[in-house]
Order: structure tokens, then sequence, then C-alpha cells
């Protein structure tokens, strides 16, 4: 989801002009009569949607497609990652060589891949792959989608409730 674009759009306010930002708009998805294959969705000019776990890429998405190059390991007979039930990153991966592609027009719960040997396989990789490499290209630095929890957290004086139950804070910087 491109949330801090949409949020952005949302307040009227233009994003950052002095670092690359990846998000597309989708409020005009929300609020007006806004043709789904009309949203910028593919290799030519436009971002696809790259999903990413920590700095990894593990899918991308281009269109009515959503090719998976790693997806999580399940324990056997559970359908979710019990040691990360949010972002699952922590359960292990299988990679995919070459990825799982998924129409998610006719099939939106991702649950019969393509066949790679169909004309509409070949198409959607293609497509996906050229998206994909103009993603990776534009990229500098680091990918991860959350800080490390010393940067995350890394001045606790400041933040909202500095000593519970008691959540009042003083702007002070302790004793080095």
């Amino acid at each position: 989801m491109d949330f801090f674009t949409t949020m952005l759009s949302a307040a009227n306010i233009p994003p950052p002009k002095d670092r690359p930002i990846d998000g597309i708009d989708l409020l005009p998805f929300f609020t007006e009569d806004f043709p789904y294959d009309e949203m910028q969705l593919g290799p030519h000019g436009e971002s696809g949607f790259p999903l990413y776990c920590g700095g990894q890429l593990t899918a991308y998405r281009v269109g009515r497609y959503k090719a998976h190059y790693k997806t999580p390991t399940w324990e056997e007979g559970l359908e979710f990652c019990p040691k990360d039930r949010f972002i699952l990153c922590a359960c292990g991966n299988t990679y995919h060589d070459p990825p799982l592609i998924y129409d998610i027009f006719e099939d939106p719960g991702e649950l019969q891949p393509l066949s790679i040997d169909t004309k509409d396989y070949q198409k959607a990789l293609q497509l996906i792959t050229e998206a994909k490499n103009h993603h990776e290209s534009t990229l500098k630095g680091d990918t991860r989608s959350f800080p490390r929890p010393a940067e995350g957290f890394s001045r606790p004086w400041l933040q909202p409730c500095c000593n519970p139950p008691f959540c009042t804070c003083e702007e002070e910087q302790p004793e080095e």
C-alpha cells in the first residue's frame, strides 16, 4: 500500500523532492470514478508495486499480475507464521526461480499461480521483470522497510510515555 504518498495527497502536501519516493498517490482511486487500469502500473514510465520484507524484494506487481520471488515458509498445518504474525519476515523463505506469478484479477486470493508454459505467464514475466529492473535501478542505499530497533527508539527520553504508567515526560537528556 502506498500510504505515505496517498496521505500526503489527502493533506494537500506535495511529496518531498530531496529523495526518491517510490509510492504512487492512490487517493483518486478512493475519491473519484477512477478506472483501475489507468493507474500507474507498468514498465513504460510507471512504477508498479514492489513488496519488501525488510530490505529484500519479495514480490512485484504490475497491473493484474503479481510475481512472488520469495514466500513465507509456514509450519506444517498452519496458515500463518507464529514467529511473526504481522510482517512475515521471520518465518523463513521459500525462494522461487522462476517466480510464482498470479493473475490477481482472476485469482485475488493468489491460490493458483499461472503455469510457466502459458503465454500469459511469459507476457507477465517480461512485463514484471522490466518494471522490477527499472525500480531496482532507481534505488540508492538501504531498502529496509523498518528501522533497526536502535534507530527506531534511539532517544527513549523523547518517547510519549517515558515513565509508565505515569505518562508525563520532560525533554531532558540523560547523563552520559
